[in-house]
């Protein structure tokens, strides 16, 4: 449902990245970070993916990209949307570039023979080495990373609350803290692109997931509750109830599979890791909501407002309003603009994404999984079919021949689960609108096609 706010959106979305032509805004796997984000939340991943933050930081500190001219993450309807033309210009990559066009009514991605492409064409024997360069280079930074990993982790296990303090110098302290755990995430995800071997190290040979599981599993729900307190099933939603403040939540997490590989493992601790930040920052929200007699309705301020808190109740309502507004509407997958125009996702083309795990081919009945509601349909020989790629999805891997998801990226929880498993999963699958509940799909996890056989 594309509203006069979402299109005014979408408009500042095209003007702040500097795009011109055909524009893609799309989901990824940040994007399943937070399904709809309020202003206290949308704020660490504003800062998160700014073209001075973190993000693009570690590309450039590995002389892997540089700092792009655009805006990368935009805010619609809530949602993160990015601008996969960006991540395409600014990460330095070997060869000609692809370019977005269409070809009748088929949006297409091909490369242009223009001059930009003939030279880069013709520096592609020089880009090779210092890529080859910047990979050693990498490896070199990715573990020596891995000490600082270990030393930032254990100076937050010492600490506590948002309570001490000035609650607003915590909630910023406690942000810029939790942004730079990221580093270490998008380090991990890099090192895992490049194949780049992880040297032995508890940032990953320990793992909090690992931990939390085996005192659910044997019972030990009270240290449990003691040890993982500030965390939660989504820490990035501080606005969320932490296990701490309501231990039943800890059933959402409980039947997890933990993951082996060594960089999801180290991932996973970055999560945990920005979790007892984000906690802090909660604390000092909740603080100041007490203070200043908002309450809940802190979360919909951002930390630069926070000093004059108490006189901001009708700023607060009125975005509380809007968010609750954007919880009733379903948005595409990516939204597609030509000359600043926006056209239908009709016409994006045939239905494909990216192979993350399995190798093998499979067909059977669609069956949708967008919430818990979803998991009691009958999955038994299904392909499940699903807007994000939620990490409680395998807990019916069992039951099912295959995944697909309009978002997700070879890291997540639910892709590695399945890769281990040998489960075909496709990601940041495109066109899949025409698949209907029941349909019969043949999915190929070699090549990420997906194809319907037959209607329901």
């Amino acid at each position: 449902m594309v509203t006069d706010i979402i299109k005014s959106e979408i408009e500042e979305a095209l003007k702040s990245s500097g795009l011109h032509g055909v524009a893609i805004l799309e989901r990824t796997e940040n994007s399943d970070l937070l399904e709809i984000a309020k202003p206290s939340e949308a704020e660490f991943f504003e800062r998160l993916f700014d073209p001075g933050g973190q993000f693009w930081q570690v590309y450039r500190e590995l002389r892997l990209g540089s700092k792009p001219q655009g805006k990368y993450m935009h805010l619609i309807g809530g949602r993160m949307y990015f601008c996969p033309q960006l991540t395409e210009r600014y990460v330095y990559s070997i060869g000609m570039q692809k370019g977005y066009s269409f070809v009748g009514n088929r949006l297409v991605k091909r490369r242009r023979m223009d001059f930009d492409n003939i030279m880069l064409l013709l520096s592609a024997p020089f880009d090779t080495l210092k890529h080859a360069s910047a990979t050693i280079f990498t490896a070199f930074k990715t573990n020596e990373s891995l000490k600082a990993f270990v030393d930032f982790s254990d100076k937050a296990k010492t600490l506590r609350g948002g309570e001490i303090g000035d609650p607003i110098k915590v909630a910023e302290d406690s942000l810029k803290n939790a942004l730079e755990c990221m580093r270490f995430s998008f380090l991990s995800s890099i090192a895992y692109s490049l194949k780049i071997k992880l040297a032995p190290s508890p940032a990953w040979s320990e793992c909090e997931l690992e931990k939390l599981a085996s005192l659910l599993k044997f019972g030990n729900r009270k240290k449990a509750e003691d040890d993982f307190g500030f965390y939660s099933q989504n820490p990035y939603a501080i606005s969320n109830k932490r296990f701490s403040e309501d231990p039943s939540r800890l059933e959402d997490i409980s039947g997890l599979p933990v993951p082996q590989n060594p960089y999801v493992r180290w991932r996973e601790n970055c999560k945990f890791l920005a979790g007892r930040y984000l906690a802090i920052r909660r604390g000092a929200y909740l603080r100041i909501g007490r203070e200043s007699g908002l309450g809940e309705l802190v979360f919909f301020l951002k930390t630069s407002e926070l000093g004059d808190a108490k006189f901001r109740k009708q700023v607060a309502e009125e975005r509380k309003k809007r968010f609750m507004g954007y919880s009733q509407m379903e948005l595409p997958q990516r939204f597609i603009l030509v000359n600043g125009a926006l056209i239908g996702e009709a016409a994006v083309g045939d239905m494909q994404g990216q192979s993350v795990a399995g190798q093998s081919k499979m067909s059977g009945r669609a069956v949708f999984v967008n919430s818990k509601s979803d998991y009691t349909k009958k999955l038994d020989g299904g392909i499940i079919i699903s807007r994000t790629l939620m990490p409680d999805l395998v807990e019916l891997y069992d039951k099912v021949l295959g995944v697909v998801s309009e978002s997700g990226g070879g890291l997540a929880h639910a892709a590695v689960i399945a890769r281990e498993m040998n489960l075909p999963c496709i990601v940041q699958a495109k066109g899949i609108e025409a698949v209907k509940e029941g349909d019969l799909i043949e999915i190929d996890g070699k090549s990420g096609s997906i194809r319907k056989l037959q209607a329901a």
